[in-house]
C-alpha cells in the first residue's frame, strides 16, 4: 500500500466512507492505465516498426512455462502449411507471474519472413488486460485476431485419433474470418461431467438472456475480424471491471451478441483451465453489467464448420 491509499483509508475509516472510497476506485484506475501503458510501450513501438499484417496471434498466458512453446511451434506449423502468404504476428501476453513463460516464448525460433512475435509483460492482474493489449496491437496492425491459451497441447483419444491443439486449428479458426465471419468460437468434445459452469449456467443462461444458441460462450480459443476489434476497444472503462480479469471470455461473447447476429462455432476438444468459482464470479457480474442492454436487431444464422 503506498502513501496516497493509505492516506484514502484513513480519510475512509474517520467517517467520510463512501467518498473515501471512491477516491480510491480513481487512484486504482489510474495505476491499472499506468501500469498498462508502461508495459505496452515496447510493443506499440515493435508493432509501428512492422505497420501492417493480416492476422494477429494472441498467446494469453500465467506461468504455463512447460507448455507455451508448444503453442507458439504449433501456431507457426499452422501458418506454414495454410497460409504461407499472410503477415502474421504472434503475441504472448502475460502478467506478473508470467516472466519465466516469456522467456520460454522467446526463445522459440521463428525462421519465416512473413511470421513476427511481439511478446509484453503487464503489471495488471487478469487474462483480459493481456487481451486488451493484443487487441490494441492487432488493431494497430489492420489485422484479425486469433486468442489460443497458452496451456494448449495434442492430445490422442483411445482410437489414436489426434484432437486439441493443432496446425489445422489455426485454419478452423481463421478461415471463416476470411469468408466473412466476424467472430468464431469452439465447439468442445467433452466428458459428459466436463464443463460444469459452461453446461448448466453459461449456456442457458446466455442463451436465455439473448436468444442465441452457442454451447462455449466462454471459449478461450477463439477468432475474430478486424470490425470486432475496434467494437471491443471503444469502451476503454470496461477494463477496469471483472472483464479485465477472467470474464473476458464471456465479454466478448455478449458484446457480440449486443452488436452482430452472426456466429460460428468450430468443433474442437480442450479443458477446463480455470477455477470454476473465478469462473462463474466474473460470469455473473460481466452479465449483470450488459443484461439491461437490448440485444441487436436482426436474426443470427448459426454455422458448426
Amino acid at each position: 500500500m503506498d502513501y496516497q491509499e493509505w492516506i484514502l483509508l484513513n480519510k475512509a475509516a474517520s467517517g467520510g466512507l463512501l467518498s473515501g472510497l471512491q477516491e480510491l476506485v480513481k487512484l486504482k484506475r489510474k495505476v491499472d492505465l499506468a501500469d498498462y501503458n508502461e508495459g505496452m510501450k515496447e510493443a506499440r513501438r515493435e508493432a509501428a516498426e512492422i505497420g501492417k499484417a493480416d492476422l494477429v496471434v494472441g498467446v494469453p498466458f500465467k506461468d504455463e512455462k512447460e507448455t507455451i512453446a508448444g503453442v507458439i511451434k504449433t501456431v507457426i506449423e499452422g501458418i506454414r502449411k495454410y497460409y504461407p502468404d499472410k503477415r502474421v504476428v504472434i503475441v504472448p501476453c502475460g502478467g506478473p507471474l508470467g516472466k519465466e513463460a516469456m522467456e520460454v516464448a522467446n526463445k522459440v525460433e521463428i525462421e519465416e519472413d512473413n511470421i513476427y512475435q511481439i511478446g509484453f509483460i503487464l503489471k495488471n492482474k487478469g487474462k483480459g488486460w493481456g487481451m486488451r493489449g493484443t487487441l490494441e496491437i492487432a488493431d494497430m496492425l489492420g489485422a484479425d485476431a486469433i486468442f489460443l491459451d497458452a496451456d494448449l497441447r495434442m492430445v490422442k483419444d483411445e482410437k489414436g485419433r489426434k484432437m486439441g491443439l493443432m496446425p489445422e486449428t489455426i485454419q478452423w479458426l481463421y478461415e471463416p474470418i476470411l469468408k466473412g465471419r466476424d467472430y468464431i468460437t469452439p465447439y468442445y468434445l467433452r466428458h459428459r461431467w466436463d464443463g460444469t459452469i459452461t453446461n448448466n449456467l453459461c449456456y442457458p443462461l446466455i442463451g436465455a438472456i439473448y436468444g442465441k444458441k452457442l454451447r462455449q460462450p466462454i471459449g478461450g480459443e477463439i477468432s475474430m475480424s478486424h470490425k470486432f476489434i475496434k467494437v471491443l476497444l471503444r469502451d476503454p472503462e470496461v477494463w477496469f471491471t471483472d472483464v479485465g480479469t477472467y470474464g473476458v471470455d464471456n465479454w466478448i461473447t455478449t458484446e457480440f451478441f449486443r452488436v452482430y447476429a452472426e456466429e460460428a462455432e468450430v468443433s474442437w476438444l480442450l479443458r477446463s483451465s480455470i477455477s470454476a468459482e473465478r469462473e462463474f464470479k466474473a460470469l455473473i457480474e460481466c452479465l449483470k453489467a450488459q443484461v439491461n442492454v437490448p440485444t441487436p436487431l436482426g436474426r443470427s444464422r448459426h454455422a458448426v464448420v
